[in-house]
């Protein structure tokens, strides 16, 4: 009997390990990278660039060391500032979006982590193009630059998306719901930003105002997907 049960605990401990086995191997498969390497890269990137946004408000002093002076400082980075609190919140926004995309996403192959890793360029030039933006503020050029680059995040932001439907990377847990939903949500806010883009040819300064126009996009957005989807999350 004893014997018995030595065999049974071991059968039992054997099927633990291979249930854990087959986990690591879901979740970290053969080609490709662990979607925990790609995530921690990530972060690292859209933290440093976060920071580096506020190196643009460094400037000079001007005038006399007093409330005169210090008002005439602040009056002289006031477009950087206002460059800097829209590039903060939009990285904030491309970030959340991007986990809540990757916690979807069951796998990485060597595509998504090329994709990714292209992602992650254009959003390191965003303390650049928004440091040209806030000095040039209101050069026609300058505001086409900084357009171009948050095009340029959200397209490649969506690209990951659609990579991982089509190669069959998605978590089995997603829905056609979810999938659907996920998809729309990334073309819609990359619509807002296209439409930035050709406010900015006509007015460099308001073409801002499409910005804020993303958070009605989404919500309208998610009143037609539950309407479609009464269960979509």
């Amino acid at each position: 009997m004893r014997r018995r049960g030595t065999v049974e605990i071991d059968a039992n401990t054997w099927s633990m390990h291979s249930s854990d086995i087959e986990s690591s191997h879901r979740q970290a498969p053969l080609r490709g990278l662990h979607l925990n390497r790609v995530e921690s890269l990530t972060d690292g990137v859209f933290a440093i660039a976060m920071t580096i946004l506020v190196f643009d408000l460094k400037g000079a002093p001007l005038g006399a060391r007093d409330t005169n002076g210090l008002l005439a400082y602040f009056a002289s980075i006031t477009d950087n500032l206002i460059s800097y609190v829209i590039s903060f919140f939009l990285l904030g926004l491309f970030w959340f979006y991007y986990h809540k995309q990757l916690h979807r996403i069951a796998r990485a192959d060597d595509g998504l982590v090329w994709i990714n890793l292209g992602f992650l360029f254009v959003i390191t030039l965003v303390p650049f193009t928004a440091y040209v933006y806030g000095k040039y503020f209101g050069v026609a050029l300058a505001s086409l630059i900084y357009c171009g680059n948050i095009v340029a995040v959200g397209l490649f932001q969506l690209l990951h998306w659609l990579h991982a439907v089509r190669k069959g990377l998605l978590d089995p847990r997603v829905t056609e719901e979810i999938r659907v939903g996920t998809t729309l949500r990334a073309a819609v806010v990359l619509g807002c930003y296209v439409l930035a883009f050709v406010i900015a040819l006509v007015n460099p300064y308001v073409f801002m105002m499409a910005f804020w126009v993303i958070p009605f996009a989404l919500m309208a957005t998610g009143l037609w997907l539950r309407k479609r989807y009464p269960k979509v999350t």
